[in-house]
């Protein structure tokens, strides 16, 4: 073998099929396996993944090809020399050599798991703080949580408390309600829940870009004064109106000053052309004061300004409160000695940034120098985790080392968590000193020929143009359009997507059907009659576990699967696996929930009707339900009773079997033993042994969260109201045989026989991806050090050129967001 590896940086655009993983493995063998380096290189090697599946696949495969050359593990000499090809390309292979080598690997690997280093960039930065703990006011063993809104509702509430004594804070909160109520126009009695969404989305874009908010330099009385002053100019031209004015503006002006409010809904001036009107509307030949046309002029001028200022400052409020609840939320969460999932690459550039900690220091807190770096998905990095690793990447290639990254532009799907399709190119210049080679691979090795061609075709840049040419409005005045630069930018996205096939994988199936239906419960009808015909076709031709229908929105595979369920087959999804859908679970539940409060007369119920009772209880179901429904009509309407007493007095016998116990020692036992001793004393698992699963990871997730909520009501508080952890509640399926129902994001990195995509449409209506967590449209903008948070509304776009351009900016980035979540749906299939 030849000389180690020179100081590199190798960017591969490795297309969906193409063998990524085997990409990523064979440059790690190549780094283990060169004659002049030793076998513990492998303490030297960071692999960073963007998932833990991905990961685990990771290390797999490099386990299964050290194997195979262990032992000569290949059908004939010549898949021998592919393999050895793609791994050590211009090396001469002495077998013997190598073979010993491979062993030194494995055995240096096992004794040394710890060096073996292939993890998520989330995971390594949790082990980087760890080493820097005390740097970020940290203990050593600080705990990670997952949710962070209930400490932020707890922030919130505490500020609010605040409020009632701290003038300045209750001013605060004064401008906002006043700003919520008329520049908002929101009409909710109780806000409180409309500014924790958007704290909330704050909290999470701080976390994933590092920079704090800035607020614009407008106060909201700027803008009620902007507002009143319009509202004069208009009221100065009604009432100085010359003959020849168009009846349009004379009709729009009476409808807008008849509504006697002292601050102006720019929505209608936005729906009025007239009112945009860059000259006076006048009838051709009138003859106009020159004061009047001044004060048109002035009143567009204003109103423009105004739909700027508005857009620009409307969230002015919400960071100001986010950073009075940042405090306290700062406060509670170094109290309790806990750092949460979302923040810690933002944590970690903190201490990089802020500290001033150096590489060398952090190899040294780290215990361990990294030479090499192997960095998956990169379209799906956020730029603040690539700061992350920039200075020890820096560091390592100039002391030799390498980088090595693989990515596809066209499977960018995360912007919303901060992945960045531009990426790619960010990191190649700003190493453009080490030289960076560009590679592809062009091979698809999961399709077969007819998928592949299709979404050759679909995707190239052809018919991407067309596309693309078909977004153009019909009317000159819509200002939603792609630029020509936006063109060329989308078109880059998708500059190598033509792949090759396989000889062996010579045949496929690719079949579009439209559907054709007048209102929306129309479309649902046929869509159900024929996912459930597709279904039954393709479980002919497939294994079940082989089928999958991909989805954009959870809601659709909420109703995906409820079809399919309906239609007799059997399922796995989102929604079938969340142990809070089983009725087994939702019945221990409620029994909790009794225990808790004895006085929840629903829950009692729920409990008693239920099959779980009903398999131990010997009275019968029909008797148990017909004393639940006429308890009630034994109490006056408006008369309050408790349905457990009349129950215990009923059924005497059933109560001190069954319930008295738990009832009794209800408070004295930890939730985990009072949920093991109904789950035994009913005798659950036997009675019902196919959901066996789902009581289980009840159990591991009582246990698992009984540090966190100690007490049973503090479990049902997190059981009923977990937004931000619903992975904690999906049971983790072993193979079985059951149609997959998905989404498109989750599907990533997956493959199935056969794939349908039943609700095939691009929707860029709503224009940004970030801006829906807090249910209210926004952009981020972004300089060095800061960013901003700026109102996206149509109204907004319409009277301003400055916010059109945002507008259209994330118009663009939305289709992109559309057309790359196509091409992951599209290249899930095998055949």
């Amino acid at each position: 073998m030849n000389d180690k590896p020179s100081p590199q940086v190798i960017m591969v655009e490795a297309s969906a099929g193409s063998g990524k993983t085997y990409a990523l493995a064979g440059h790690y063998l190549k780094l283990i396996l060169n004659e002049n380096t030793r076998t513990s290189v492998i303490r030297d090697i960071l692999a960073i993944t963007f998932t833990k599946q991905a990961a685990r696949e990771m290390k797999e495969r490099i386990f299964e090809f050290l194997k195979r050359i262990v032992f000569d593990d290949f059908k004939d000499d010549t898949e021998r020399k592919e393999f050895f090809a793609n791994i050590l390309p211009e090396t001469p292979v002495n077998m013997p050599e190598i073979k010993k080598r491979a062993v030194s690997a494995i055995e240096y690997i096992i004794r040394n798991y710890n060096y073996f280093q292939v993890q998520t960039i989330d995971s390594f930065m949790n082990m980087l703080l760890a080493g820097c703990s005390f740097l970020v006011g940290l203990s050593a063993q600080f705990r990670i949580k997952e949710r962070h809104r209930e400490y932020l509702g707890y922030s919130l509430d505490k500020i609010i408390d605040n409020a009632l004594k701290d003038a300045s804070l209750r001013r605060v909160f004064d401008l906002f309600l006043k700003q919520y109520l008329f520049v908002e126009n929101k009409t909710q009695w109780l806000p409180k829940k409309s500014i924790l969404d958007v704290l909330d989305s704050m909290l999470y874009h701080l976390s994933v870009y590092g920079k704090n908010y800035t607020r614009y330099g407008i106060e909201s009385s700027w803008i009620f004064k902007q507002r009143s002053d319009i509202l004069s100019m208009l009221n100065t031209m009604r009432s100085g109106m010359p003959e020849g004015t168009k009846a349009n503006l004379v009709n729009a002006l009476d409808k807008l000053l008849d509504e006697d409010s002292e601050y102006l809904n720019l929505k209608i001036f936005a729906d009025s052309k007239t009112l945009q009107s860059p000259e006076y509307p006048a009838k051709k030949g009138t003859v106009l004061p020159e004061t009047l046309k001044s004060l048109w002029t002035d009143y567009r001028q204003s109103l423009e300004r105004l739909a700027t200022e508005e857009s620009l400052s409307i969230f002015n409020c919400y960071a100001e409160l986010f950073e009075k609840a940042s405090v306290v939320f700062e406060e509670y969460a170094a109290k309790e000695d806990t750092v949460f999932l979302s923040e810690l690459n933002s944590r970690a550039r903190g201490l990089i940034k802020d500290s001033g900690i150096t590489a060398p220091e952090l190899y040294l807190r780290l215990a361990g120098v990294y030479k090499h770096f192997l960095v998956d998905e990169f379209q799906d990095t956020s730029v603040l985790r690539w700061e992350n690793l920039s200075d020890m990447v820096r560091n390592a290639l100039s002391a030799g080392g390498s980088l090595f990254c693989v990515g596809d532009k066209k499977q960018a799907i995360f912007r919303f968590s901060g992945g960045d399709v531009s990426l790619g190119k960010k990191i190649s210049g700003e190493l453009s000193e080490f030289s960076p080679q560009a590679r592809g691979l062009k091979d698809n090795y999961r399709s077969h020929k007819h998928i592949v061609e299709f979404n050759n075709n679909l995707f190239s840049q052809e018919n991407i143009s067309v596309f693309l040419e078909s977004l153009k409005p019909e009317k000159e005045s819509d200002f939603k359009y792609l630029a020509d630069y936006d063109a060329r930018y989308i078109l880059d996205v998708f500059s190598n997507v033509k792949q090759d096939h396989l000889p062996e994988k010579d045949w496929g199936h690719v079949s579009i059907k439209e559907l054709a239906y007048n209102v929306k419960e129309d479309k649902n009808e046929k869509l159900k009659i024929e996912i459930a015909e597709k279904a039954l076709e393709l479980s002919k031709r497939h294994p079940r576990g082989e089928i999958a229908f991909l989805c954009r929105t959870n809601s659709e595979v909420e109703l995906v699967s409820g079809w399919l369920v309906e239609s007799g087959f059997s399922v796995e999804s989102e929604k079938t696996l969340d142990i809070r859908n089983n009725f087994v679970v939702r019945e221990i539940i409620s029994f909790l929930k009794f225990l808790n409060s004895p006085i929840d007369n629903l829950s009692f119920a729920a409990f008693i009707l239920g099959d779980v009772f009903s398999s131990r209880a010997d009275c019968g179901r029909e008797k148990v339900r017909n004393f639940v429904f006429t308890a009630r009509l034994a109490h006056k309407k408006y008369e309050r009773y408790y349905i457990y007493r009349e129950f215990r007095e009923r059924f005497e016998s059933l109560w001190e079997e069954y319930i008295e116990e738990f009832f009794k020692s209800a408070n004295f036992l930890g939730v985990y033993e009072l949920a093991a001793s109904v789950i035994d004393k009913f005798d659950i698992l036997r009675s019902f042994p196919e959901k066996q699963g789902f009581i289980m990871h009840l159990l591991e997730l009582i246990k698992l969260k009984e540090d966190e909520y100690k007490t049973l009501g503090e479990f049902l508080e997190y059981f009923d109201s977990s937004e931000d952890d619903e992975k904690s509640f999906y049971l983790n399926p072993s193979a079985h045989n059951s149609i997959k129902v998905l989404t498109i994001h989750r599907s990533k990195g997956l493959s199935f026989d056969a794939v349908v995509v039943p609700f095939v449409e691009i929707s860029v209506s709503d224009l940004s991806a970030s801006g829906k967590r807090g249910k209210s449209q926004y952009a981020l903008l972004h300089n060095e050090n800061n960013m901003s948070l700026i109102k996206l509304d149509r109204k907004y776009a319409v009277l301003s050129e400055h916010i059109q351009k945002v507008y259209m900016s994330e118009y663009r980035k939305a289709v992109v967001d559309e057309l790359c979540a196509l091409y992951v749906a599209f290249t899930r299939p095998r055949v």
